[in-house]
């Protein structure tokens, strides 16, 4: 399974949230880019996260 784990998360339905966390993907992520990390940051993350059905 892969997990990202995006800088900030904004999750509107209540539903989505229990003890461990968010169940579904968020509807609004944030991510800082850094040089370093480009290429992970607007490929790879981007396609899981797309994958993941995030919309924002």
């Amino acid at each position: 399974m892969n997990v990202g784990q995006p800088d900030l998360s904004i999750v509107c339905d209540r539903k989505k949230l229990d003890d461990k966390g968010c169940n579904e993907a968020p509807d609004i992520i944030i991510g800082i880019l850094l040089p370093a990390s480009v290429k992970l940051d607007r490929w790879k993350k981007f396609q899981l996260y797309e994958k993941a059905g995030l919309k924002e």
